[in-house]
């Protein structure tokens, strides 16, 4: 699916459009260029948002193609064209690898983050740190998880955690691995599970249930997700000057409204 950001700002005076093509690292001339920007559609509503923010103060149209993180890889290395890939980590080293992403281009944006999903009109557990985390998991008489057989977004960090606070067999009785990541609030919000847990981006604005998190003890891996300019970027600048954006404070505090925590700056 398509989302094109129109172009929301007329330059009136040469001065006002130098002031905002140095503010973004381009040139007055480059201003209204497009930028294409392959991205995950996980990620879609946070960058959406951080790019109407860079579209409003330099003028720029920006084109996304979203898709799954595998196919955003795929069609990438294979030739389509794209100013800007965004994907895990790993693939965007991979991208550069093949020698589809610019070396030296790569830069961390977020990573994801667990969440628990409790019933809506209950009094939340105090959750500290790894001990409490356990002694509230062990309370619960039902569980609902992603499914990490099935590849559900959330499964393989869901399964981290509870081999990291040692419940995965003890809880195995108890829980239901689900298949699709958006039945764990409603499981929860229906009162056929006490509780969920799942990738926060996931639960973040769900009916019927509250969202605890993020969950940052004990650390798991998630996933990590990192922006690169493509070769055959035809802007090279603006595309960087659109990641620097994603990078920015008022950007990062949308991916946290999503669900999603900071990565450090170094791959």
């Amino acid at each position: 699916m398509r989302t094109r950001i129109a172009d929301v700002m007329r330059m009136r005076v040469a001065a006002l459009a130098l002031a905002i093509g140095s503010y973004l690292g381009v040139c007055p001339a480059a201003a209204a260029a497009d930028l294409r920007v392959m991205c995950p559609s996980a990620l879609r509503t946070p960058i959406v948002e951080s790019a109407r923010a860079f579209a409003r103060a330099g003028g720029h149209r920006i084109e996304f193609v979203f898709a799954g993180v595998a196919a955003v890889h795929k069609r990438i290395a294979t030739g389509e064209r794209a100013d800007v890939a965004i994907g895990t980590a790993q693939g965007a080293d991979a991208l550069v690898r093949l020698g589809r992403g610019v070396e030296g281009s790569l830069v961390p944006l977020v990573r994801s983050a667990l969440a628990l999903a409790l019933p809506l009109h209950e009094i939340a557990p105090e959750v500290r740190d790894a001990a409490s985390l356990a002694e509230t998991l062990r309370r619960a008489q039902s569980l609902v998880v992603p499914d990490v057989n099935l590849g559900v977004p959330g499964g393989a960090q869901t399964a981290e955690l509870l081999e990291r606070l040692g419940l995965a067999e003890e809880l195995r009785a108890r829980t239901r691995y689900l298949a699709d990541a958006r039945e764990i609030a409603k499981r929860v919000a229906a009162g056929t599970a006490d509780i969920g847990i799942g990738a926060m981006s996931g639960l973040v604005g769900s009916a019927g249930v509250a969202v605890l998190g993020p969950l940052t003890e004990p650390r798991t891996e998630g996933i990590a997700y990192a922006a690169v300019i493509v070769r055959t970027a035809a802007n090279a600048d603006l595309a960087r000057a659109f990641i620097a954006h994603l990078r920015s404070p008022q950007s990062q505090a949308l991916f946290r409204k999503a669900g999603y925590l900071p990565v450090d700056r170094a791959p």
